[in-house]
């Protein structure tokens, strides 16, 4: 943890404030930025951990940049090093938004008005970057498409200020680049080696390392921080602070990166590549490798088989628990694929000259592929034989099937249920963290979400919002029937209700329901009867009805829950957000089932300790998409009577923003004719 230490440029943020209210025409000091950014400053000082809820507009990201960038550039770590500040996002469309706009600008301030010169940098997984030496071995046959791609790597090789991102390539081609075209040419960890670059100076994921290791500021997404701390600090190097942008999301993540997930067609890309790499250079190996290679593709293809006979698979389900009277029903199944696995390593390993008996840096390519080949079968035996040993009380494991006949794929996916030892061993013990979002408390609440991610000490503050709630918006809970006791009459119930809402509000409306089936029926019901332009999620990729919706102001977007947050839509565009029915969590669902049961096992209730705080989160997120500026106004209806009827509902009523409740539609006509007066 950090100590106190004097600044030696003796800049201050409320000198930053003042400069920027100078200079800045229009520029706002808002209360909420300013409050939040002197307690990070205190956190960055003092060494303490730091939960922060801002709502939209508060400025959060530069009231933990320029905190940052103050204490970067005003000493040295308790051991002599370079103090470096990690700022996480939670999708690379906000690590862009940090880069492209923020950052630059910052940049660019502190230098002319301060004579601070902070240097930073961007990090994203392997996976985004060029290879340069995949693309010159693309074979002629498959260069359909990646001429483009290879003909502009050439091109700008000794530019330094191209990164060799997807994204550079699809700025300057101006066309997005597929999957199919870009997984050909993009580094990843399976098919890179650093000895076997002619140079680091030609490996983009390796020069955006060393601009990282480099930098005062690292911006990274969550996915990499945590894939970072599986690999103790290899990817972004040593830092004291962490900064979580949308933090509310960071236990996902952190699950994703601790989990595993195998597919038919992961094992058999594998044993293609080896068998072609063994014909063609090993062909005396090759008899032996291909009885490995018959014996795992049969093993496996009986114990992805054996899934179908899951009782929620068998009556079409798409996700089922793999529980471990399930494993212990097909042993002889999974013990079969585990060991042909490992026979076919083997067989690999008897093939490949070990490391310590040939300098890598001498091997021939092929040979160097051999060694990746090797540890990757090794590697996807011990995964296995984890996932069937692993303790059931703390590794959830589940199946997913999507598509049917010679499209249908199966899933196996593990995961730990409970990842707050991990994370308060490997990360809070070790760093300082500083954890902001518009939605992390629960009820006024900040335990929920430190509980879930093992902060055990922690400052909290909640520094609002700039916008008023109580003249800019209300909240709509009409009496509807209970649809836990009259279902059929609360669902035709709804169809009616937001009829009448579209009515009042003109379209505008972003409509978001609980399921696909309730989305399907309503789009159905409404969108030949209504006369605004009717978009439904699925008719398009997510990002291109959000721009058709922004485009059309009276335009009205049915949608589920990937609606609910991440979506910014100012303006008049969006005056209604109609929310069809309490998330209630789905009980059989894998991780949450098990997460349940885990809580139970320790005493808990679930349905206080976990239901009703992840439906108060996504409920308060659902509710942000509403007023995303200070000249916005609307209407939260939730068409669900409990929220105000039950003890629960009231709970999650207090985590939605602080707009005035009414129950009568009229009280929605009066707001919009007022609105529009």
């Amino acid at each position: 943890m950090q100590t106190t230490t004097p600044a030696p440029h003796g800049v201050t943020n409320a000198d930053v404030e003042a400069k920027m209210a100078e200079l800045i025409p229009g520029y706002e000091r808002r209360l909420p930025q300013v409050a939040l950014a002197e307690l990070n400053s205190q956190a960055l000082d003092q060494g303490f951990h730091l939960l922060a809820e801002a709502g939209c507009g508060t400025g959060k990201s530069f009231a933990n940049l320029i905190p940052s960038i103050l204490w970067t550039t005003s000493g040295r770590s308790a051991d002599g090093e370079p103090r470096r500040v990690v700022y996480a996002t939670a999708t690379k469309a906000l690590q862009d938004q940090i880069t492209e706009r923020d950052l630059p600008n910052l940049q660019s301030f502190f230098a002319d008005q301060f004579g601070i010169n902070f240097r930073w940098a961007m990090l994203k997984g392997r996976s985004n970057y060029l290879c340069a030496n995949r693309a010159r071995a693309v074979d002629p046959s498959e260069v359909s498409g990646l001429g483009d791609i290879i003909r502009l790597a050439n091109e700008h090789l000794a530019d330094q200020s191209f990164s060799g991102e997807k994204g550079d390539f699809e700025a300057i081609l101006g066309r997005e680049i597929p999957f199919a075209e870009w997984a050909k040419v993009r580094a990843d960890s399976d098919n890179c080696s650093v000895h076997g670059c002619s140079t680091n100076k030609e490996c983009y994921a390796t020069q955006a390392r060393l601009r990282a290791a480099d930098a005062h500021i690292v911006v990274v997404n969550h996915a990499v921080l945590f894939a970072d701390l599986l690999f103790f600090n290899s990817l972004i190097g040593r830092y004291d602070v962490v900064i979580f942008d949308e933090a509310h999301e960071a236990r996902e993540y952190a699950r994703s990166a601790l989990g595993n997930e195998f597919t038919e067609g992961s094992l058999r890309g594998l044993l293609a590549e080896a068998r072609n790499l063994v014909n063609r250079e090993y062909d005396n190996h090759a008899q032996a490798l291909l009885e490995a290679q018959r014996d795992a593709v049969g093993a496996q293809t009986v114990l992805f088989n054996s899934l179908d006979d899951l009782p929620a698979v068998k009556s079409g389900q798409t996700t089922a628990r793999l529980g471990q009277a399930d494993i212990v029903l097909n042993q002889d199944a999974w013990a079969d694929y585990i060991l042909a696995i490992q026979v076919y390593a083997g067989v690999l390993a008897r093939i490949a000259p070990e490391l310590d008996t040939m300098k890598s840096k001498d091997m021939l390519p092929y040979e160097r592929r051999l060694q990746i080949l090797k540890k990757r079968s090794a590697n996807l035996a011990a995964k296995v034989l984890e996932l069937v040993t692993a303790d059931f009380d703390e590794l959830v494991r589940w199946v997913e099937v999507t598509g049917r006949g010679t499209d249908r794929k199966r899933v196996i996916n593990s995961c730990p249920i409970d990842v707050a030892p991990w994370l308060r061993e490997n990360l809070f013990s070790q760093v300082t963290a500083i954890l902001t979002s518009a939605t992390l408390q629960v009820s006024g609440r900040f335990d929920f979400v430190a509980r879930q991610l093992g902060l055990d000490t922690y400052r909290e503050l909640n520094v609002g919002t700039p916008f008023d709630f109580t003249t800019q918006a209300i909240t709509f809970v009409p009496s509807l029937p209970d649809p836990s006791k009259e279902r059929v009459a609360f669902d035709n119930a709804v169809i009616n209700e937001i009829r009448s809402l579209l009515s009042a509000s003109n379209g505008r409306a972003l409509v978001l329901f609980t399921s696909i089936k309730a989305m399907r029926n309503a789009y159905d019901a409404l969108a030949d009867l209504l006369p605004y332009t009717c978009l439904m999620q699925g008719q398009a990729p997510n990002k291109v009805l959000a721009a058709q919706f922004a485009a059309d102001t009276h335009s009205v977007l049915f949608a589920t829950r990937s609606f609910m947050t991440g979506v910014d839509f100012q303006g008049e565009t969006l005056s209604l957000v109609i929310i069809d029915k309490l998330p209630f969590p789905v009980p059989t669902e894998p991780l949450f089932e098990a997460e349940a049961e885990w809580l139970e096992r320790r005493g808990g209730n679930s349905f206080n300790d976990l239901s009703i705080p992840m439906m108060s989160l996504v409920m308060s997120q659902a509710a942000g998409r509403l007023i995303r500026h200070r000249s916005d106004r609307g209407v939260i209806a939730c068409l669900d009577p409990r929220l105000c009827s039950k003890g629960y509902g009231k709970r999650i009523l207090k985590t939605l923003p602080p707009a005035p409740l009414v129950r009568d539609l009229g009280a929605v006509k009066a707001f919009f004719d007022g609105a529009r007066s």
